[in-house]
């Protein structure tokens, strides 16, 4: 019988520095009879994984995915995994808890998740043999990676910063994906595919992120309609913050949230308690802006008939209004601003709101009846009785009030002279009221 050579642990010497990954054991090769030496790094990937060197990344119980860094990444900051596209997960690296970047941005992240799958190193790189862990989150969807768990409405995200097509026609890559605008101040288009092509009962989820300043665009192909508010159009606008949800159907596109609802607040004042317009609000006093950064707006000032006006009629000084002059009344309408490229708001500053009499009445001294013109303060017309006792001469029918000449004050009786009560009163006639501001959504 051959002998088969050995080392006898007791002869070699004895580690006094630190371990590292890349020190070598001695160890039992069982299929060749062998003694071969191992690194710690190969025989950490065999105890985490249960499979060979050459590591194939496999699903463990609780949907965990372990992966070993190969050769082609060594050095990089990205860890590329296709089959992973779509998906979000926490990452471990070599027993190291990673921590994920966030929306809004996290300044301590130190990964983020790649939208084609895998993952990318924000404050190191990696290493070859590194073995990582990916603890799948419970909410994405089972399917290409063999990763287990409950299905569930969205396969991934879809971010839009520039004009797109959105592929959502069977089997296409934003398939079930949650859509969001992140163009920051560059005013993006949306397009959907054909409602023929896109899977019948889809739901479509779109959401413009708080980051975004503008609002962006999100139109059919071919005409067809968004049907919501009892209307039909074929674009819609989402500012900052706004969700919509579609659901597909054979003749279009059906608004299935409250979205709806930033629409029909759209040229409405409202009373706010605070000390600045909230958010997609803005205050009335009278600005002039630039139709493109609020076309859903623009859009719908030009159905005000009678309260849009010409910029000249808007800022017309002041005008007669039965005998009496009213400054600037038009001055709660909204204006077509330089006539192509800007619209006016209303003014409402120090303003309270008063109902016109009827949309075809008439209303005491106002200049027209139009919606968003201004009444001048007035007070109802009015007597002071005066008690006159005293010492009286002689009276003057032509006149309310007669002094005596014998008051001492050289006056002499019936001679053209006008006796008045004492002033009262201040600078205007107003009700009880508190601050407020008036805004409008946009």
């Amino acid at each position: 019988m051959p002998l088969v050579p050995t080392v006898r642990i007791p002869e070699l010497p004895a580690q006094v520095s630190d371990l590292t990954t890349a020190d070598l054991v001695a160890g039992w090769d069982a299929a060749t009879n062998k003694t071969r030496k191992f690194s710690l790094n190969q025989i950490r990937s065999l105890i985490l994984t249960g499979g060979p060197t050459a590591l194939v990344p496999v699903v463990v119980s609780g949907g965990n995915i372990y992966g070993k860094v190969e050769a082609a990444d060594d050095g990089s900051d990205t860890v590329p995994r296709p089959d992973l596209a779509g998906k979000t997960f926490d990452l471990t690296l070599d027993g190291i808890p990673k921590i994920p970047q966030t929306d809004p941005p996290n300044a301590l992240a130190e990964f983020e998740v790649l939208a084609g799958g895998g993952f990318k190193l924000l404050d190191d790189v990696v290493h070859e043999g590194q073995v990582y862990k990916l603890e799948i989150h419970d909410s994405v969807s089972g399917g290409s990676g063999g990763v287990t768990g409950a299905a569930s409405l969205f396969s991934g995200r879809k971010e839009v910063n520039s004009n797109i097509l959105l592929d959502i026609v069977t089997g296409g890559d934003d398939l079930n994906k949650l859509v969001q605008f992140r163009s920051g101040a560059t005013q993006v288009t949306l397009t959907l595919p054909s409602v023929l092509d896109v899977p019948a009962n889809l739901p479509i989820c779109i959401e413009s992120m708080i980051g975004n300043s503008v609002e962006n665009r999100v139109t059919t192909t071919g005409g067809q309609f968004f049907y919501f508010n009892n209307t039909s159009k074929t674009s819609i606008y989402l500012r900052p913050g706004e969700v919509v949800w579609l659901f597909r159907y054979s003749d279009g596109f059906y608004v299935i949230n409250d979205f709806g609802d930033n629409y029909k607040k759209l040229c409405k004042p409202q009373a706010v308690f605070a000390a600045d317009a909230d958010q997609n609000e803005v205050v009335l006093k009278g600005q002039e802006v630039l139709r493109a950064d609020y076309p859903r707006l623009w859009e719908k000032v030009q159905t005000l008939s009678a309260s849009l006006v010409s910029d000249a009629v808007w800022n017309l000084a002041s005008a007669t209004v039965a005998g009496r002059t009213v400054t600037r009344p038009n001055r709660g309408k909204w204006s077509t601003g330089d006539g192509s490229t800007t619209f006016r708001f209303p003014d409402f500053m120090g303003m309270s709101l008063r109902s016109v009499v009827a949309e075809t009445g008439s209303d005491i001294e106002r200049y027209s009846n139009d919606r968003g013109n201004y009444q001048r303060h007035e007070y109802e017309s009015h007597n002071h009785e005066v008690s006159t006792t005293g010492n009286q001469a002689t009276v003057d029918p032509a006149r309310a009030l007669q002094r005596s000449a014998t008051n001492g004050d050289a006056y002499s009786d019936g001679v053209g002279s006008q006796d008045y009560i004492n002033v009262s009163g201040g600078a205007e006639t107003r009700m009880d009221n508190i601050g407020i501001l008036w805004v409008t959504n946009v």
